[in-house]
This record gives C-alpha cells, structure tokens and sequence, in this order.
C-alpha cells in the first residue's frame, strides 16, 4: 500500500529559483521547442520564453511514443547529453505550469540518479507574472 508523503525539499520556490540562477544553477526546460523559443505561449503565461540560461530537454524525447514508457536508459543518457544536462550540478526542472516537468524531473532524479533536482512547479506561468523576472525568447515572437 502506497502512502504519499510531501517533500518540500523536491519542490523549487519562485525565490529558490531567483536565488539559485544567481549561483548558476542548471535550469532543465521541459518544454517543446516551439515553447522554449518563444514561439508559442501557455495561455495563463503573460510573456514567452524560457528562463535565461536554461537547457531544453523537451519531455516528450524521453518517452516512447508506441509503448508509452520512457526510453532506454543509455539513450536518455545520450539524450541529456546532447541537451547539454549535466549530472553532478543543482538543478531545476521546470515547463509552463509543472506537469511536464515532473516527467522531466522523474527522469533525472529516478532513473538516472542525479542527487540535487528540484521542480519549480509555479514555472513559466508564476515566473513571467512579474515583469522583473528575465526571460529569453530564442525564436520570432507569438502573434
């Protein structure tokens, strides 16, 4: 019998994340490309983009689209890889609202092991709220 237990330790706050590109922490961007560059924005997200510095690692690569399970591990491993995701760095997960990115963060954290990743689950949506934040739009802007 399963038993959920809450983690706060697992979960990135708006401030942690402020705090932690200030460090230089890895920012894992599970969004699509059109998304990551700018080219399409969540509904409730008030600007498009992607936090400044972040890698994208779009959560629908890791998952095979016949079974519906994630991918082999060597290949999701050679998928970071190319994605430039780092093991052995503080990392945030994040997408438009969090639900992507806890595919994104189960990845990382479970199957591949890495220690130190948190979900920023407020993501895109609470971080473009406030105009103070930074944001990078990579491709041409939505209309």
């Amino acid at each position: 019998r399963f038993v959920a237990r809450y983690r706060s330790e697992l979960l990135a706050t708006t401030a942690q994340v402020e705090a932690g590109m200030a460090r230089g922490v890895q920012l894992v961007d599970g969004r699509a490309d059109d998304y990551f560059e700018g080219v399409r924005t969540a509904p409730l997200a008030l600007r498009p983009g992607t936090l400044p510095g972040a890698k994208q690692l779009d959560h629908r690569r890791m998952i095979d689209p016949v079974s519906g399970r994630f991918i082999d591990l060597a290949f999701l491993a050679a998928l970071l890889k190319e994605s430039g995701v780092e093991d052995g760095r503080e990392t945030v997960t994040f997408c438009n609202i969090g639900h992507w990115s806890a595919t994104t963060w189960f990845a990382l954290h479970v199957l591949l092991g890495f220690e130190d990743v948190r979900l920023y689950d407020g993501s895109i949506v609470e971080w473009a709220a406030s105009p103070a934040r930074p944001m990078v739009v990579h491709g041409a802007r939505p209309r």
